[in-house]
């Protein structure tokens, strides 16, 4: 999980989502991936995944899954980031 009190590229543009929490992701060599790591953001209301500039959204299939994944992740680190709360994550695309 990403330090909100940082100065960078990441911590700005999730601090502009409103972010509770943030962290990075990357999928070497999975089809319908991402070529470059992708960052996820816990905002109040949605869990929003961006990815690089020019760079492909994570298939449908891939999205569930990472739903899958961060939901678990979240339970896991629930004692120490509360605030969190429960991933939010709708996929962007079907398929």
């Amino acid at each position: 999980m990403g330090d909100l009190e940082l100065d960078n590229a990441l911590t700005r543009h999730a601090r502009s989502l409103d972010a509770v929490g943030f962290g990075v992701i990357s999928f070497a060599g999975l089809p319908n991936a991402p070529t470059r790591s992708m960052m996820w953001t816990q905002t109040p209301t949605d869990t929003v995944m961006t990815v690089a500039d020019q760079d492909q959204q994570p298939g449908g299939e891939l999205q569930r899954l990472i739903a899958r994944y961060l939901a678990i992740y979240f339970s896991d680190i629930a004692a120490i980031a509360p605030e969190l709360g429960e991933p939010r994550v709708r996929p962007a695309i079907d398929g």
